[in-house]
C-alpha cells in the first residue's frame, strides 16, 4: 500500500510548502505577483490538507469502529493541539512587547483553545478543526446518505460564507463549516481508491478533466480575482486540490517526486514547528541587513 500511495506525499509536501508560503508575511512595497500568487494559495492550501486527510481516512480507517478513530485521534492530534498551542501563545504573549507580531495575544486567546480559537492567533486552529472533521466522519461514516447531506450543506455554508451572505465572526467556525465538504468527499474517493486506480480508462479521463477544470480555475482567478468575485472560490478551491492530486500523482509517474515526498514525510513536524521559525526569521534575520523580496521567500521557507 506505501508504495501504491507514495505520490500522496508529494502532494503532502507541496501543501506544506504551500502553508509556510502562505504565513510569510509582505509588506505595502512587496511586488504584486507576490501578493496575488499568495491570494491564490490560500483559496486552497488548507483545504487541500483536509482533503489529503479525508482521502486517507477512507482508505486507511474506514473499516474501524467509530471509538477507536475517536479516542486515537484524540490522542495522537489532541494532545499536540494543546501542547503547541498553549507554548505557542504563551511565548508569544511573553515576548509580543520585543517582536513585531500582527496580532497581539490576550488572556481571552488562552481560553479560546478550547471553543474555535480565533485564526489571527492560533496558527493550529488546523488541527482543532480536524479532529471535529475525525469525529463527525467516525459517526457518519455508516451512512453514505447523511455523509453526503453534510457534504453538500457545507458546499453550500462555503459559498454562502465567501460571498458574505453569511457571516460569522469566528473564523474558525466558518471554516469548520464550510471545509468540511473536502474532508468527507475526499474520503468517498480514499475507500474506493484501489477500485478506481483497477479502471485506466476512468484514471485517465479523470486526470484529464482535473487538468483542464485547474486549467480553467486558475483562468477564473486572474480574470475575477477573490476581491472582485467571491462567489468564484469554490472554484478556485477546487481546482487547486485537483492541482495538488494532480501534482503528486504526475511527479511519482515521471520520478521527480523523491524531494517533495521528503518533504512530505516531515510535513507534521513543519507544520508544527514553522510558526517558531517564521517569526525567527522576520524579527532577527530580515531586520539585521538588506534583503530582497525573493531572498525573503527563500529565507522563510527554508530556515
Amino acid at each position: 500500500m506505501a508504495n501504491k500511495i507514495q505520490w500522496l506525499q508529494s502532494s503532502r509536501g507541496l501543501v506544506i510548502i504551500f502553508v509556510v508560503f502562505g504565513h510569510i508575511v509582505f509588506n505595502n512595497s512587496s511586488p504584486s505577483e507576490y501578493i496575488i500568487l499568495k491570494e491564490y494559495i490560500y483559496t486552497f492550501h488548507m483545504p487541500a490538507f483536509f482533503a489529503i486527510s479525508g482521502f486517507l481516512f477512507g482508505l486507511k480507517e474506514c473499516n474501524t469502529s467509530s471509538h477507536k478513530i475517536i479516542t486515537k485521534k484524540l490522542l495522537s492530534l489532541g494532545i499536540p493541539y494543546l501542547f503547541f498551542s498553549f507554548s505557542y501563545l504563551g511565548l508569544k504573549y511573553i515576548l509580543q512587547q520585543y517582536l513585531m507580531v500582527n496580532q497581539k495575544v490576550q488572556i481571552i486567546d488562552f481560553f479560546n483553545v478550547f471553543f474555535f480559537p480565533k485564526l489571527s492567533t492560533s496558527v493550529y486552529w488546523f488541527l482543532y478543526v480536524l479532529i471535529l472533521y475525525f469525529i463527525i466522519t467516525a459517526f457518519l461514516k455508516k451512512s453514505l446518505l447523511s455523509s453526503l447531506i453534510f457534504g453538500l450543506l457545507s458546499v453550500i455554508y462555503y459559498v454562502f460564507w465567501k460571498s458574505k451572505i453569511v457571516f460569522i465572526y469566528n473564523d474558525c467556525f466558518n471554516s469548520f463549516l464550510g471545509y468540511y465538504f473536502c474532508f468527507i468527499f475526499a474520503s468517498f474517493v480514499g475507500k474506493r481508491y484501489f477500485s478506481f486506480v483497477k479502471n485506466k480508462s476512468f484514471c485517465i479521463a479523470f486526470y484529464i478533466v482535473s487538468f483542464l477544470f485547474f486549467i480553467a480555475s486558475v483562468i477564473l482567478f486572474f480574470v475575477f480575482p477573490i476581491h472582485s468575485n467571491e462567489f468564484l472560490c469554490i472554484l478556485y478551491l477546487i481546482g487547486g486540490v485537483l492541482f495538488v492530486y494532480l501534482f503528486g500523482y504526475t511527479s511519482y509517474i515521471l520520478h521527480f517526486s523523491k524531494l517533495f515526498a521528503l518533504i512530505g514525510n516531515y510535513s507534521w513536524f513543519i507544520y508544527l514547528l514553522h510558526p517558531y521559525f517564521l517569526n525567527f526569521a522576520r524579527n532577527i534575520i530580515l531586520h539585521t541587513a538588506e534583503i530582497s523580496d525573493f531572498l525573503y521567500i527563500i529565507v522563510n521557507i527554508f530556515i
